[in-house]
């Protein structure tokens, strides 16, 4: 999801801290809600206990024993609000407070499929927020051509939160999927002689 796509582009060039965005949040609370994978909300120790606490409502068992799967289901439910309570909190931060930045592409990465063709690139960017403070992150793209026409041009426009170093978005008109938040190691960067 990319919190760019829900606002105008004037709307991203007032200086920070820009007005709140009341026309964007119904769209960045839906892509909130769609960007989470189904399995995470449909996880087996879920089901499991929705199961468990079917079977002992119609078994009309004690309420002691309805309270348990009952908490497990409260606790899951409970973890993704807390998710998207966190994420929709960063987003339209990111929208309010973001700083529109240049971000260099240092390395990029094609991902094949089983015929040998590019099945989407992950892009390493290097983000200059102030004069002493860089951050480092990665992006996954869908499109491969959106993805070579950034690396050939080796930066792109960025909309990120000075003193939160993951919460960033590219803010170029692309429109391929994006995955931010992918856990992989650092790339390795040239050291300086």
């Amino acid at each position: 999801m990319r919190a760019t796509e829900h606002v105008e582009t004037e709307y991203l060039a007032l200086p920070a801290p820009r007005p709140f965005p009341l026309a964007a949040l119904p769209g960045v609370v839906a892509a909130c809600l769609l960007e989470r994978r189904l399995r995470a909300l449909l996880d087996p120790l879920l089901l499991a206990a929705l199961a468990a606490l079917l079977l002992l409502g119609f078994l009309g068992a004690h309420w002691l024993l309805l309270a348990l799967p009952a908490a497990v289901i409260g606790a899951r439910l409970w973890r993704e609000l807390r998710w998207l309570a966190g994420r929709l909190r960063d987003e339209l931060a990111l929208l309010r407070y973001g700083l529109l930045v240049p971000a260099h592409i240092l390395k990029h990465r094609p991902y094949r499929d089983a015929m040998g063709e590019i099945d989407g690139v992950m892009l390493y960017c290097e983000i200059l927020v102030a004069p002493r403070r860089t951050y480092f992150g990665s992006v996954w793209l869908s499109d491969a051509g959106e993805a070579l026409k950034l690396v050939k041009s080796g930066r792109a426009e960025v909309l990120c939160l000075p003193h939160a170093p993951g919460t960033w978005r590219i803010a170029e008109p692309l429109h391929s999927r994006m995955r931010y938040d992918i856990k992989e190691p650092a790339p390795e960067l040239p050291r300086e002689p």
